[in-house]
């Protein structure tokens, strides 16, 4: 991804989910330590939790692009693929959410 690439939610007309967002942020990033940490682990349980939620609440926010990763990497886990597929999928997650951007105004015309 180019420096210039943003992702932005598709809810973010949404007031109230716009307001959270910054929550969602910190969910994302505290849920792709907790996929390395499953990976490391081999608990692949917990993986699957993890990315389930992680799944909804993207889905929720208004980020396609991060349920399409999550989407790609329970495939993965399911077909019980090789740790290192696994790991690029986290790692996409984590490039993704470099790019978030959030604006917290609810009035543009100033």
């Amino acid at each position: 991804m180019s420096k210039n690439h943003q992702i932005r939610s598709t809810m973010e007309s949404d007031e109230i989910l716009r307001m959270l967002l910054p929550t969602f942020l910190q969910h994302l990033s505290n849920a792709i330590k907790e996929l390395h940490k499953g990976l490391k682990e081999e608990s692949w349980k917990n993986l699957g939790t993890v990315a389930h939620r992680l799944k909804g609440s993207a889905g929720t926010y208004g980020f396609p692009d991060i349920v399409t990763t999550i989407e790609a990497f329970e495939r993965e886990l399911k077909n019980k693929s090789r740790k290192d597929v696994l790991l690029l999928h986290i790692l996409k997650l984590q490039e993704l959410s470099k790019y978030i951007v959030i604006d917290n105004h609810t009035d543009d015309t100033n």
